[in-house]
């Protein structure tokens, strides 16, 4: 795994605390159970994302993102899941530049 996209996880996971240290207990719980719905996991993962990008690592999510679409010997079964639930690198292309 390329080093930028290594860093675009690791931002993307970061999010993912820092979105939990701003949230109560009950509401880290409800998000949790939520979790467990596609859509509900799919929206939680877009917005996750657009933190990703907001704190200045979008281009290493890019990375990651495309590493794991094209160039990864992931099964196609998982590349699908990961494009219906994850944004897309064009998805991530368009929040760097405002555009979603």
């Amino acid at each position: 795994v390329p080093f930028n996209a290594k860093i675009g996880l690791i931002g993307h996971e970061f999010s993912h605390l820092m979105n939990c240290s701003q949230r109560s207990f009950r509401k880290v719980l409800m998000r949790l159970f939520s979790y467990s719905n596609k859509k509900s996991k799919a929206k939680f993962e877009k917005e996750n994302a657009r933190a990703t990008v907001q704190i200045g690592l979008g281009w290493q999510l890019h990375d990651w993102a495309k590493y794991v679409l094209e160039y990864s010997k992931a099964s196609v079964k998982y590349k699908a899941f990961k494009q219906a639930i994850y944004l897309t690198p064009l998805d991530i292309a368009e929040a760097i530049n405002g555009n979603k």
